[in-house]
């Protein structure tokens, strides 16, 4: 009698939610949808929606879709974009997982948080799309924001490593092993650079201060012992 009676439609959905029926449920969300300009209440309806392809269908591409649809509604919704971030990741969508997270950087404002999601970025694009360069850039933005950001000093000089580019390496480690301080890490840290500067630069007198900063730390560090012995 009447097909737009919000009422009935409520009344629909919590006895289908009794009656463990998901697929009538998506109905029911899908005709609210269409009856409701509240954006707020639109949001919350796709939320539900998502959490019935994921949960009970299984259906992560359907589940993305609802997310996304909520993210064009409330572009500045937090909850959706970190959903969105985990389905994603999922997926193995990686491409459209940047644009996501870049998203979310842009509405954080404390810039340690945002360093958080610049190394996640920088781990995305290496890890997963073998885009060193855009990997490098990602670090360099964390460490930007926040110098002290140890996973992105970590990432950069193990990237400069394997690369050979020996300077910078040397730089993002010694950061790294400054903001260790006194600890474990930090003497292994210092060992790496010492071999550097002696097996790759030959720069003897750089490397025995790798040694000996090790040895401060650590003055029981066998290796370093050696490498100073010889």
């Amino acid at each position: 009698f009447d097909p737009a009676n919000v009422g009935a439609l409520e009344a629909l959905e919590k006895l289908y939610s009794r009656l463990d029926r998901p697929a009538e449920l998506l109905s029911v969300y899908e005709r609210e949808l269409e009856l409701t300009n509240d954006y707020r209440e639109r949001v919350k309806l796709l939320f539900k929606s998502a959490a019935i392809w994921e949960e009970r269908y299984q259906n992560l591409v359907n589940a993305d879709a609802c997310i996304d649809a909520a993210l064009q509604v409330d572009p500045q919704n937090v909850q959706a974009i970190k959903t969105l971030e985990r389905l994603r990741k999922a997926q193995g969508r990686w491409d459209e997982l940047i644009g996501v997270v870049d998203r979310h950087i842009n509405l954080l404002s404390n810039p340690e948080e945002k360093a958080v999601l610049c190394v996640e970025m920088g781990d995305i694009f290496h890890q997963q799309l073998k885009a060193v360069d855009r990997a490098v850039v990602a670090y360099h933005q964390a460490l930007d924001l926040d110098p002290r950001c140890r996973p992105a000093m970590h990432a950069l000089g193990t990237l400069y490593e394997r690369s050979g580019n020996w300077p910078f390496a040397l730089d993002m480690l010694e950061r790294e092993a400054q903001v260790l301080g006194q600890t474990p890490e930090a003497v292994e840290l210092w060992y790496r650079m010492g071999k550097i500067n002696e097996d790759m630069l030959q720069d003897l007198s750089n490397a025995k201060r790798g040694y000996l900063e090790a040895l401060r730390i650590d003055s029981a560090y066998l290796p370093a012992i050696r490498s100073l012995k010889a």
